[in-house]
């Protein structure tokens, strides 16, 4: 369960990454 909450953060937290560079 903690990896599959850790997973959708690090999406979440590539999405801003890639806004960001955008």
């Amino acid at each position: 369960m903690i990896f599959e909450t850790f997973s959708k953060l690090e999406e979440k937290i590539q999405q801003a990454i890639d806004t960001i560079l955008l």
